[in-house]
This record gives C-alpha cells, structure tokens and sequence, in this order.
C-alpha cells in the first residue's frame, strides 16, 4: 500500500500538472484564422492604438509619411508564416517611435489584437497572450479568403 502511494500520487500530480497546463497554455497553438484574440481585447487595442501609434501608422493603419501601413498585403506579407512572437517583439521594442519600448506586454498585446482585427483576422473567445511561450506558437498567417 506504501508504493501504490508513493507511485500515484506523484503519477497523479504530473497528469493534473499536464491537463492544468494544457488547459492554460492550449490555446496558444490554435491558428490565426480560429481566432486568437477577443473582440474585447481588440476595442481595447483600437482605444491605445490611437492615443499611441496613430499619429505615426495613421488613424486607418495606412502610414503616415516615413511610416509605414500597418495593414493591406505588403504588410501581412512580411510577416506571413512568421511566429506572432515576431510582430508582438516588434511592437513592443521599439514603439511607439517617440517612446521605444514604453508599452507594456498586455498594452502590446491589445494593439496587436487591434492590428489583426483590422486587417480582418477574427475574432475568438480567448485573448491574444502576452508571454514570449504563448506568442512563440502562434503562427501569423493571412486569413484565407471568405467564400
């Protein structure tokens, strides 16, 4: 009876530790086209895109002079098939332009929630992660054509 215990229960703590985490942590590897953010998590992303990157991408994400347009295909292009990691690294080191590096993770996370809704990634029911793991295995991905 000794070792029953002392093999199930620990055996019994990593299955719970492995369903916690993937309950957690699962959502990270759902597609863009599934929906990788909230609707939210956008509007939320829309209200600090606008007091924080607007005035440098423009108000409809079209670029402003030497700034370029954070929408349509030659900006999806460039980070097609990339992990979201990138982009979310992007944004989050080096803007806002006059500021580099002042928005916080979750901050950074809305905008980019923003930016996908945008260019009409949709919408889903858990929001776009923060963490540098989470964000790793999600792929960027130009949502495919509605029929």
């Amino acid at each position: 009876m000794v070792l029953v215990k002392k093999i199930f229960i620990p055996c019994l703590g990593l299955i719970i530790a492995s369903l916690s985490y993937n309950a957690v942590c699962g959502q990270a590897a759902a597609a863009p086209d599934e929906g990788v953010y909230t609707a939210d998590q956008a509007l939320r992303g829309g209200t600090a895109y606008q007091k924080q990157c607007a005035s440098c991408h423009g108000s409809e994400l079209d670029g402003v002079g030497p700034y370029p347009p954070l929408s349509e295909s030659e900006f999806l292009s460039k980070y097609d098939g990339q992990p979201m990691l990138v982009l979310f690294d992007k944004i989050h080191t080096t803007m806002p332009a006059d500021h580099p590096g002042s928005l916080t993770r979750p901050e950074t996370a809305d905008i980019l929630s923003f930016i996908l809704s945008f260019n009409k990634f949709p919408a889903g029911k858990t929001e776009l992660p923060s963490d540098e793991e989470s964000l790793k295995k999600l792929q960027l991905q130009k949502p495919a054509p509605k029929s």
